[in-house]
């Protein structure tokens, strides 16, 4: 079963999905998977593969494979032509992408673990080859553009995710996240709007409320206490907040998901 906590880190990864399905949390996008499908997740993005068996109470075997290559990798060869369109992959698309691996990417993906070295090196080089010349490519996040405007938000986003996912369990204010993105309070509400169609609130729960739900399956502490740790300072909040978002109240999800049953 997957259960990776919501995380980012500043390599990009790539994620093959063999056996499995559920849910991926990518920033403020939600996208499911099943087997077969490949992404392509940008560095510096939270993000989280939520297995359908946490829900389903079905422990099924889920197989992924990942591959994660440092942002710089290619830095040095982006002025070769062959080159040109890793560059591209790697700072137009949004947050991520989402395809249906081919015969070659699994096989390339399944290999990859096996070798080191130069053969490591092709191999990834072939498989980004694979990704960027598939016609059925779904972007996920801001759109793919040339636009410097979308570049800018999102980085922007970027940027509040990055924050969000370290500082969630703190007490934070619009204004705070406002000014780290050197925007005004009322310009970065009608930007949250317009980028993505939700609140800042609704941004700030959402990571709260998924590291509640890792704290319901893993830890035997009171939901009082994981309300607490989860930077809420008001139970009734968090009750409601939990139910909106995850359809149960946080002992119902409990029950149904956790390793300690109180």
């Amino acid at each position: 079963m997957i259960d990776v906590p919501m995380h980012y880190h500043p390599e990009h990864e790539i994620v093959y999905v063999q056996k499995g399905q559920g849910n991926l949390y990518l920033a403020d996008v939600e996208e499911p998977f099943v087997s077969g499908e490949l992404f392509f997740i940008r560095s510096s993005i939270p993000h989280l593969f939520e297995d359908a068996a946490l829900h389903t109470g079905k422990h099924r075997l889920s197989k992924v494979f990942v591959i994660q290559y440092r942002h710089d990798l290619f830095e040095k060869f982006y002025q070769l032509p062959e080159f040109s369109q890793i560059s591209r992959l790697e700072t137009l698309i949004g947050y991520g992408i989402k395809l249906k691996a081919t015969p070659l990417m699994s096989q390339l993906m399944k290999n990859f673990e096996k070798q080191s070295g130069l053969m490591q090196f092709n191999s990834l080089i072939a498989l980004l080859h694979e990704i960027i010349h598939n016609k059925r490519l779904q972007y996920l996040g801001i759109p793919g553009s040339v636009s410097n405007s979308n570049h800018i938000a999102y980085l922007r986003l970027q940027k509040m995710h990055g924050f969000l996912s370290g500082y969630f369990h703190k007490e934070i204010s619009i204004e705070e996240v406002a000014a780290l993105l050197h925007l005004s309070k009322t310009g970065f509400c009608r930007f949250l709007k317009r980028e993505t169609g939700k609140t800042f609130s609704e941004h700030l729960n959402f990571y709260r409320i998924q590291h509640a739900c890792a704290l319901l399956r893993k830890s035997a502490d009171s939901v009082m206490q994981i309300c607490y740790d989860c930077g809420y300072n008001n139970a009734a909040y968090f009750f409601r907040q939990f139910k909106k978002i995850k359809t149960v109240a946080p002992l119902e999800y409990r029950k149904a998901h956790g390793e300690f049953i109180t």
